[in-house]
């Protein structure tokens, strides 16, 4: 199952077996697939994946908790095993910009993807690190700081000069 579907289609489905209180059906494979080998640094992300969907895709508070609590704990895994795995970084503070206000996540969301904008801007710019720059900007322009929303992007362009999502996204926040 980890490899056959997009992650579209994993989102998809995961939501589906939480709407459907089903979701033992999807997590038990990934579960047993950790348990397997422990230190499968890409069983813990998948199955760290999976409970951080489900969580976003259940309305209460306690179910959300719950399954994104067990997310956390599959990243801390990784994180235990390779302490910079910037996929795992990335995960963490990405699901955070999703927990209710009242968790007090945000700031420690922000930042994280800051911390992992500069390291990026530090290195050689890759592709899958244009997700930060993105979600950070949607951040701020949700905190009503529109200014830093369009720094965070102008930042995201001078390394990523020809994609073509930041520059519609720039576009519409200086509208």
């Amino acid at each position: 199952m980890r490899n056959e579907l997009t992650a579209v289609e994993k989102q998809r489905m995961y939501a589906a077996a939480a709407a459907a209180d089903e979701v033992a059906t999807v997590t038990d494979p990934l579960e047993a697939a950790v348990k397997k080998n422990p230190n499968d640094l890409q069983a813990h992300m998948e199955l760290a994946i999976a409970y951080l969907e489900v969580a976003k895709a259940l309305t209460g508070d306690v179910g959300f908790r719950h399954y994104a609590l067990l997310g956390d704990a599959q990243i801390d895994e990784v994180l235990r095993i390779d302490a910079n795995n910037w996929d795992a970084l990335f995960l963490r503070f990405n699901s955070y910009a999703n927990w209710p206000t009242y968790m007090a996540k945000l700031r420690a969301s922000i930042e994280g993807l800051e911390a992992l904008a500069v390291r990026q801007e530090i290195g050689p710019p890759e592709p899958k690190y244009v997700g930060v720059y993105t979600t950070l900007a949607n951040l701020y322009f949700g905190l009503a700081d529109t200014q830093k929303a369009i720094l965070t992007l102008q930042r995201a362009i001078t390394l990523y000069p020809s994609d073509q999502d930041l520059r519609r996204a720039l576009a519409s926040y200086q509208k």
